[in-house]
């Protein structure tokens, strides 16, 4: 039950790093189009930004599909 408890605290930090990293993504986003002349060199941020979220959001599948069959297998 160690491992549970480990990997739904990984789960919790997985959830809360794709959150912040998508709202960050969004507000650069914004601040691009009002404040900034959009250019090539504006978007790059806003790719790898996403490109982050999506792999938080990723890793947290992940640990979720973890947690899931740790369950099954304790049940």
């Amino acid at each position: 039950m160690d491992d549970l408890a480990r990997l739904k605290k990984k789960q919790k930090r997985s959830w809360s790093s794709f959150i912040m990293m998508d709202i960050f993504t969004l507000l650069l986003t914004i601040l691009c189009f009002l404040v900034a002349e959009v250019d090539a060199r504006a978007v790059i941020p806003i790719v790898f930004l996403t490109a982050a979220a999506l792999a938080g959001y990723v890793d947290y599948r992940i640990v979720s599909l973890k947690i899931e069959m740790l369950e099954r297998q304790h049940s």
